[in-house]
């Protein structure tokens, strides 16, 4: 059972487990040509201008909209502050209103910031992200991040950064690490495991 779309989280906000929610890969699939999975999804495009030259690039968007449900719900129960964590940077609003998601923060990635050592997905090498990876950081820098729980969501959360959160930010219990295959994004199951984590009931 999902969550509730009646009950509300009175928790407050600095006791209030965090989300880290990166768009591409997790929320935005990212099917790939040729794919009998392409027909799940609703679609849609989204037009980002480019900050320094104004040139308008169409990203083409595939989603679930009970994904998009379960999101805002999370969001309109308090049941977690959500924050974007990916590099659409400002523009993750415009995504968000594009696919229906209500607003909520977002963090800058680095000027520079770029990828892994390509890899095939599954394989040992494949997110070979160094200790300094952006996103890690980020969550490194939360206030209070210790004593919070929180759910990280991104298809390019690998094995090294899993160690890394497990023994210098958070222990198990305290975090939910979740890694959606980009071509499907976040899954039911999925979902599952993050209710059932944010409401202290376990999956149901």
């Amino acid at each position: 059972m999902l969550l509730n779309a009646n009950s509300v989280n009175p928790t407050k906000d600095y006791e209030k487990p965090i989300w880290f929610l990166d768009i591409d890969g997790v929320v935005n699939a990212l099917p790939r040509n040729g794919k009998g999975n392409r027909d799940e999804f609703d679609k849609t495009d989204v037009v980002v201008f480019d900050q320094d030259t104004g040139i308008p690039t169409v990203y083409p968007i595939h989603y679930r909209p009970n994904v998009v449900e379960f999101i805002n719900r999370v969001h309109r129960q308090g049941l977690a502050e959500i924050q974007w964590l990916t590099t659409w940077g400002r523009s993750a609003s415009m995504f968000a209103h594009a696919v229906g998601i209500d607003l909520f923060g977002h963090t800058m990635a680095p000027p520079g910031t770029w990828w892994h050592v390509p890899a095939p997905f599954g394989s040992p090498e494949y997110v070979c992200w160094r200790p300094d990876w952006w996103k890690l950081q980020v969550i490194r820098d939360t206030p209070n991040i210790a004593n919070r729980k929180f759910v990280f969501t991104d298809d390019d959360l690998g094995r090294e950064v899993r160690a890394i959160i497990r023994t210098e930010v958070a222990p198990k219990e305290n975090s939910l690490l979740i890694t959606p295959h980009p071509t499907y994004g976040l899954n039911n199951q999925m979902l599952r495991l993050i209710d059932g984590f944010l409401t202290n009931k376990g999956a149901m």
